[in-house]
């Protein structure tokens, strides 16, 4: 494990494909609407903590005539955004944190992150550090979930899988904020940003086709099933248990054709005027 996780508190036990795996179907469209349309061919963009580059590689796609820079503190991450990299020139990672970010004042015309404060300590420090390295009359965007406002319906899934999602978060030690999302605002100005130059909205992801139920289910099912997240770290044959449980879990609400599942997230786009 390198050294920079350190800096971060999701991959606390140190690289996990199966994790990365389940955040490589985000893209510009579905987790960046907030500021997608406020993109230029010529822009230079920042993305903290880029996780599996699917996002950094897709908004490589949006200035092809600028350039995108994907930071991460874990090496192994690095090596994965590199080999996913195919033949894209405009597109550069580096082994880096979000709370030192090794550029210099004033240097991109786009400054992002996407569910990462949510797992931060000082989130407050990283915005400073975002809009440090921001351009005067740029963008600092920033997307959360609001985990304490998702839904899960009908209710007989709640147990399952709201006990899932706490395992999910107790196994890897996070400091995740569940109620994120709503707080982005504030963070943004105490981070420096005017209050009338922040822009707040509200998106969701939502699951309930067949379709989308049977993608979303499986992806966690897969993560359950081969991730190194253990549920209960003293008790082998407990941990099995729980596994056996959310996975059953799962399945159940994945079948059900009254089921749905709501993210709800908070959005900024804050302006840096000097």
């Amino acid at each position: 494990m390198n050294s920079n996780t350190q800096s971060q508190s999701y991959y606390t036990h140190g690289y996990d494909a199966e994790l990365s795996k389940s955040h490589k179907w985000r893209t510009v469209e579905n987790s960046c609407k907030h500021f997608k349309n406020l993109i230029k061919p010529t822009d230079v963009v920042l993305d903290v903590g880029c996780g599996p580059g699917s996002i950094t590689l897709d908004l490589a796609n949006y200035v092809p005539n600028g350039k995108v820079v994907g930071i991460e503190p874990t090496r192994e991450l690095i090596d994965e955004c590199v080999r996913n990299t195919n033949k894209q020139t405009n597109v550069e990672f580096k082994l880096a944190s979000g709370y030192n970010i090794p550029f210099s004042d004033n240097t991109f015309d786009i400054v992002h992150c996407h569910q990462v404060l949510i797992h931060l300590e000082d989130p407050i420090l990283v915005l400073k550090e975002m809009r440090r390295v921001c351009k005067p009359n740029g963008i600092v965007c920033c997307k959360e979930c609001d985990p304490s406002m998702s839904a899960v319906y009908p209710e007989k899934h709640i147990p399952a899988l709201s006990s899932y999602f706490t395992k999910m978060k107790e196994a890897n030690g996070r400091l995740t904020d569940q109620n994120m999302g709503r707080k982005l605002k504030t963070l943004a100005l105490r981070s420096g940003f005017h209050e009338q130059d922040i822009t707040f909205s509200v998106d969701h992801w939502c699951y309930s086709t067949a379709k989308d139920r049977q993608l979303v289910g499986e992806r966690y099912i897969e993560r359950i099933t081969y991730s190194k997240e253990q549920f209960d770290k003293f008790d082998p044959i407990a941990d099995e248990q729980l596994r056996n449980s959310f996975v059953d879990g799962w399945k159940k609400w994945i079948m059900d054709d009254e089921a749905l599942l709501v993210f709800n997230h908070g959005e900024v786009v804050c302006l840096k005027r000097t």
